[in-house]
């Protein structure tokens, strides 16, 4: 099952936008309530979203430095060729001189990656059109390269202490406040980054261990109910699960299909293993 890809802002009309001083939502409409009450169908069931493969994210990386470079030099060109016409001449201007030793970095394949939060000489519709090919819009490159993917964002992995402090912090802005909480982390983390990983592993105490009988039937019967063509919404089944994390939900489920299918081959083995004793039997039978 195929479904078009939405390019629109407009989803962000579809959830309850106003906030009260402290940055809390307000509570659920009557409509909203029966909606759940239901199980009525939202626009963000049907919103399918490309996931990022290492090729993309490696073009992505390559091709926005590429267009920032490319960007900032005619930009130092054109701001020199207008201080020209100008009657300023080079010797007498260290403005001039300045941006023409801006301009000798290139000249020695020195590359720069663009400044963190700035859309700055990067033009996201070119990127998306001519180097992803229109996988992703502009508006998904812009947000992933600034929320993921920029070179100076910290994507190790996390520490004890990274956590112990991000703790403190969620309880002091009371989970709210991410930019606030992720800038006081002082880890280089984007606010997504930490309100991510919080809610992900931190915020409860998950199980570990084998799974139940009761959990793997609910986990199939789950997929079977929201699985669209190929794409399985996880954010939605392990809402399903209070000790669960997404990650152990995957793994299961790819575990689960793997021994599925090992038990099915074992199967077939034995079958085959079966038919070629009959033919060696049937020969001696009738010596």
């Amino acid at each position: 099952m195929k479904l078009q890809q939405i390019y629109s802002k407009s989803w962000r009309l579809g959830a309850p936008y106003f906030k009260d001083t402290q940055y809390y939502f307000s509570p659920l409409n009557v409509d909203t309530l029966r909606k759940k009450e239901n199980n009525e169908l939202s626009v963000y069931d049907f919103v399918m979203t490309q996931k990022w493969s290492s090729t993309d994210c490696e073009k992505m990386v390559s091709s926005v430095t590429f267009n920032y470079n490319l960007n900032l030099q005619m930009a130092i060109k054109k701001e020199i060729a207008t201080l020209t016409r100008n009657g300023i001449t080079n010797g007498d201007n260290e403005q001039i001189r300045e941006l023409q030793r801006q301009l000798e970095r290139f000249d020695d394949n020195k590359t720069e990656w663009p400044p963190l939060n700035s859309d700055e000489h990067i033009d996201w519709e070119r990127i998306s059109e001519k180097f992803l090919n229109t996988k992703y819009s502009a508006f998904e490159c812009r947000s992933f390269w600034h929320m993921y993917l920029h070179p100076k964002i910290n994507k190790n992995q996390w520490t004890a202490k990274e956590d112990s402090n991000l703790k403190q912090l969620v309880t002091k802005y009371r989970f709210q406040n991410w930019s606030e909480i992720s800038e006081s982390l002082g880890s280089k983390r984007t606010c997504l980054q930490v309100c991510k990983h919080y809610f992900t592993d931190l915020h409860r105490h998950f199980k570990v261990g084998s799974f139940t009988q009761e959990e793997d039937d609910l986990l199939i019967s789950l997929i079977r109910k929201y699985q669209m063509g190929n794409h399985i919404p996880w954010a939605k089944i392990v809402k399903h699960f209070k000790d669960r994390k997404r990650t152990q939900l995957y793994q299961r489920y790819v575990l689960h299909n793997y021994i599925s299918q090992l038990q099915i081959v074992t199967k077939l083995c034995f079958k085959i293993v079966a038919a070629w004793s009959m033919l060696v039997v049937i020969p001696v039978d009738h010596i």
